[in-house]
């Protein structure tokens, strides 16, 4: 497995090593960038959901096969997971199968 922290950052760190590599790659929405996300939630600048399922879903566009994240395993979090399979259904996401949602997380990616 390769792990690439922290993940928002190196999208193109995460696309590279999935053009080169079959190996499983995590990214990981470290606790600075989710603290972030929240601040600005808390304040009333962005709606969580949105900015949530957009986030984890540029993991997986990138070609992460597995999602750390501080996002905590509950109907919220499983709600993210379904919308983050749906955007890589629709041809959003970086090829067939899960995301993340939940500390940890993660449905492998379909291998081709």
């Amino acid at each position: 497995m390769l792990m690439v922290k922290p993940g928002l950052p190196y999208l193109d760190v995460i696309y590279r090593l999935r053009q080169a590599s079959n190996l499983p790659i995590a990214a990981y929405h470290v606790s600075g960038e989710y603290s972030m996300l929240k601040a600005a939630v808390e304040r009333g600048w962005l709606d969580e959901r949105k900015v949530a399922l957009e986030t984890l879903t540029c993991f997986r566009r990138a070609g992460a096969d597995i999602i750390l994240t501080y996002y905590y395993l509950n109907k919220h979090a499983l709600d993210l997971k379904r919308g983050v399979r749906q955007a890589s259904k629709r041809g959003r996401g970086g090829g067939g199968g899960g995301g993340g949602g939940g500390y940890g997380a993660a449905t492998p990616r379909a291998q081709p």
